[in-house]
Order: C-alpha cells, then structure tokens, then sequence
C-alpha cells in the first residue's frame, strides 16, 4: 500500500521502472545538501529495508521504503542521514542540522523560511529569512 495515497503502489516503487526508492527520491536531497553545507562524503555505512506489498500484484520488484546512513566527510565531519516512505502522517518532515563548534543550525522543510539557530551564550533563536542576499539564504 502506498502510505501517501492509500492506494496501491505506482511505478516510483519498482526497482526496474524507478531504481531507487527512499534512497533515491528523498535521500539524495538530504546527501545533496549535506555536500553543498558542509562537504563532500569519503565514507559511508547504511542500510536500506523494504516494508511495502503492492496488493495488486502489479509491482513485483519493490525498491526501497527506508534507509539510514552514516557517513565520514573529507573534512573530517561526521554525518547521518535517514528518510522513509513508510511513516504516515509526516508530510515534509525532512530537515537538516549542522553541528558546529560555535553553535548549531537547522532548517525544517515545513517551515520554509527560517533557520533555528543555536549558540550557547544567546540560545536558540528563530531567524526569518526571506531576502535574496540575507546572510543566511544560501542555507
């Protein structure tokens, strides 16, 4: 079943039509990201399960419904990523952090123009950005 519609499963989840499933078509956004933030990726260890049955029969080669990740980067950072097609109810969930000496910050897809940022002496703050040009509008 597919959890976004309660249908039955299309072709996004068939290995020899889409390739990848989660990996693909969430995961490489979040990787992509992480490559333009912070770096570019020497290692890595993940997993990948699949969960989904297509109760038509129709898709008999079912791609992946989750998968997670650790990666090393070349500057020495450490990474994890994570994103399913299974858990109902999320929408957009996705989001990405970056953990620095500094401070911290992240950004939620569901809350498209703003940054939390963390630092220990000011806390966390919400920052508006909605300005070609901000300071932070590359995040």
């Amino acid at each position: 079943m597919n959890m976004l519609t309660g249908g039955p499963l299309n072709w996004r989840f068939s290995k020899a039509q889409a390739g990848l499933g989660a990996l693909g078509d969430l995961g490489s956004h979040h990787i992509y990201q992480a490559r333009f933030l912070v770096g570019e990726v020497a290692e890595v260890a993940a997993m990948t399960g699949t969960w989904s049955k297509d109760s038509s029969n129709q898709i008999l080669d079912v791609n992946d419904d989750a998968f997670v990740c650790a990666a090393r980067l070349e500057n020495g950072a450490t990474a994890s990523f994570e994103a399913t097609r299974v858990a109902g109810a999320h929408n957009l969930g996705g989001f990405i952090e970056v953990d620095g000496t500094k401070g911290s910050v992240a950004f939620h897809m569901e809350r498209l123009n703003e940054l939390v940022i963390y630092e220990p002496k000011r806390g966390p703050r919400v920052q508006m950005v909605t300005q070609a040009g901000h300071p932070y509008s590359d995040f």
